[in-house]
């Protein structure tokens, strides 16, 4: 098989944005997005927390609860094995093969650690691989699209302040008057609450030498408006990785069969997620012998009392 990489022109330095351009499209789509972005990636290692806290894990004291984290939700997967050094661990690698029912056969592992080689593992007997998701991927692109989208959004705010905070516009019909409201202006900007101008700037008809334009900041302001879609992103983003909501923004009264059925919607995806991990942990104590336990960090049935309890209870009397 043709390596599709491997065919494209090699980019020589200093390269135009035309040419990046075409090397980047041969393999990235051309659609808007704001990655490789400082904001971006602040939303996007916010958001990843986030997801990592749905999930309470008991595992062996000699394994790292940051790397197991962030094999199972970055890359999708990790391996647990034996070795002769460390015992049972959880190790990333890669996946190959089929079997009956076209679930990966091998894992492969390479850590510079590890004095043996791990190549050539059978899934199910020598190694157990724990997943979270059912086709063995990630989270990450959830959660770049939602930090892609409170990216733009933070980004617009901030816009919007600070074009809200240009009132008034002058055009001066002299070099002298324009020099003096640039002074009068920075004055004010400074907090000088008294600001004399020059009488000989004045025409000899009393009139002055500029014009104001000013701008109407309250039609222009839609900072509240902006902030108000981000709660909705993030309140979207907790709904797909199962963490609870009661739709605060719905203005009327919640009934009660209005949360359950949110609650309904919130779950279904990570309880998929949930039933993975067990199946994987259970494996692991299959073959291993060691009990991993995975849980909701937050109590569920303490969730639904909490939302029940908020709730005035319902009457049909008038």
């Amino acid at each position: 098989m043709n390596n599709t990489r491997a065919q494209l022109p090699q980019i020589e330095v200093p390269a135009n944005y035309q040419l990046q351009n075409l090397i980047n499209s041969a393999y990235n789509p051309s659609y808007f997005h704001v990655q490789n972005t400082y904001l971006q990636a602040y939303f996007r290692r916010y958001l990843f927390n986030k997801v990592v806290s749905i999930f309470k894990f008991d595992i062996p004291k000699t394994w790292d609860r940051d790397y197991l984290q962030f094999c199972l939700f970055a890359l999708g997967y990790v391996g647990v094995f034996k070795t002769g050094e460390y015992g049972v661990v959880p190790q990333a690698g890669t996946i190959s093969g089929y079997d009956l029912y076209y679930r990966p056969k091998k894992f492969l592992c390479i850590n510079p650690y590890l004095r043996e080689h791990y190549y050539d593992l059978t899934i199910g007997k020598d190694c157990v691989l724990v997943k979270l998701t059912s086709d063995y991927f990630g989270v990450l692109d959830l959660i770049n699209y939602y930090a892609d989208q409170m990216a733009l959004s933070a980004e617009t705010w901030g816009i919007n302040l600070f074009t809200a905070r240009v009132a008034y516009m002058a055009i001066a019909s002299n070099k002298a008057a324009a020099e003096a409201l640039k002074k009068a202006y920075d004055e004010m900007a400074g907090g000088n609450p008294f600001v004399v101008i020059d009488k000989e700037l004045m025409r000899e008809d009393g009139s002055r030498p500029w014009e104001w334009f000013a701008q109407d900041l309250r039609s222009n302001y839609i900072g509240s408006d902006i902030l108000a879609d981000m709660r909705q992103i993030e309140t979207k983003f907790d709904e797909d990785i199962g963490l609870k909501n009661s739709n605060t923004d719905k203005k009327e009264r919640l009934i009660t069969a209005e949360v359950e059925a949110n609650d309904d919607s919130t779950l279904a995806k990570s309880d998929v997620w949930l039933d993975n991990l067990r199946d994987g942990f259970e494996e692991v104590k299959d073959i291993f012998g060691i009990d991993i336990k995975v849980r909701r960090r937050y109590n569920e049935k303490k969730s639904a009392a909490v939302n029940n309890d908020a709730l005035p209870p319902r009457s049909d009397s008038i």
